[in-house]
């Protein structure tokens, strides 16, 4: 089958994305591996939606297509039960407090599974002089963790900038993570718990309690704390400030800083540690690598061959996870592959790949 450089399936039906999935990868799928699908319904999937909020009267809108549509009805078939409770409740307080709702432009609404809830609202002009009365009695009302709103670069939190979130990875651990207004999180925290487990059952599997880890692309440390379970050391390096202060504030979190540590770094040093595979001393078994869409570059994908144990996170499976998975093919077997629903009802899907190094490979190779 040729290779698909877009990372859209062209449908929304789960079933038919697995069945492209397979017939991308044909014979690299071999008997020998675990090919696993996690799937998720749809309705209620989105623990974090933006919307557009036009008015007043005030109403909800969504970019579609290249186009605003309003929604009828105030709320999101996608949207996580505790998003759907708060949406109308939301338009009456914008209705009430004109302080609250002068000037407005959108919402992001993030809810947890612990329970935590924070609304930032975003505005075309400087907020009204009392909007912060206006949003602790919002927040108070709506039983919100924080609201927090934002004007031309300016923020205020009501009180704080973040909600919590705790994922159970098994009887005994649970990892917990802060999650920052304006820091990327995945919206389907339930996918993201199934993710986690796969990659620490996977490790488990395949490694001994002295290797160790380096992790690219580590964005807020999401699986940094869960990976510290399973490997001595764990090194994680992400090119993002923001992004590596929320890890380094998770890794504390989880009391993992004598076992982790995260590094910002340019594309330069990044190479310098892939080509020795070691830093500071420590030398790395195996890696864990979860890109942006675009995937990995020809240098990346050209070292993966020195780690034991390389782990794949795409959303991008049938192009850039594909060419990664062909580069190993002389050196490791692909001996997992999980299809994960992290997009339900789109046209995309996320993958997870696991190639271990065969015993006879040549080490120089």
């Amino acid at each position: 089958m040729p290779l698909q450089r877009t990372a859209d399936f062209g449908t929304t039906d789960f079933e038919a994305k697995v069945n492209l999935v397979r017939a991308s990868y044909g014979d690299l799928i071999a008997e020998t591996t675990e090919f696993k699908i996690i799937s998720q319904e749809i309705s209620g999937s989105r623990y974090r939606c933006l919307f557009q909020v036009l008015g007043p009267p005030y109403h909800y809108a969504r970019r579609i297509g290249g186009k605003t549509v309003v929604l009828e009805e105030p709320t999101f078939d996608l949207a996580a039960p505790r998003i759907k409770t708060i949406m109308p409740q939301l338009l009456q307080q914008l209705d009430q407090h004109e302080e609250l709702g002068q000037g407005i432009r959108s919402v992001n609404i993030h809810t947890t599974l612990s329970g935590e809830t924070m609304v930032a609202l975003s505005y075309g002009q400087p907020r009204h002089p009392a909007w912060r009365d206006a949003a602790i009695a919002a927040r108070d009302a709506l039983d919100l963790t924080t609201i927090i709103g934002r004007s031309k670069g300016e923020r205020e939190c009501v009180e704080q900038s973040f909600v919590v979130e705790r994922f159970p990875l098994d009887d005994e651990v649970v990892i917990t993570l802060q999650q920052e207004e304006g820091v990327f999180c995945n919206p389907s925290p339930t996918m993201a718990l199934h993710t986690m487990q796969w990659l620490v059952n996977t490790a488990r599997s395949f490694c001994a309690a002295d290797m160790n880890l380096l992790e690219l692309y580590s964005g807020a440390g999401s699986y940094t704390p869960a990976m510290c379970t399973v490997f001595n050391k764990v090194h994680s390096v992400e090119i993002q400030r923001p992004l590596v202060e929320a890890a380094r504030r998770n890794l504390e979190l989880n009391g993992c800083q004598s076992k982790a540590s995260v590094t910002r770094a340019p594309v330069e040093d990044c190479r310098k540690v892939l080509y020795n595979c070691e830093h500071e001393g420590v030398k790395f078994d195996a890696i864990l690598l979860d890109p942006p869409r675009d995937g990995l570059d020809d240098f990346t994908r050209s070292k993966l061959h020195q780690f034991k144990l390389v782990l794949l996170i795409s959303c991008n499976p049938r192009h850039k996870l594909l060419l990664d998975v062909q580069a190993l093919a002389d050196t490791h077997d692909l001996a997992r592959f999980v299809v994960l629903d992290h997009f339900p009802g789109t046209t995309h899907l996320e993958c997870a790949a696991a190639l271990v190094k065969r015993e006879s490979s040549d080490p120089m190779l």
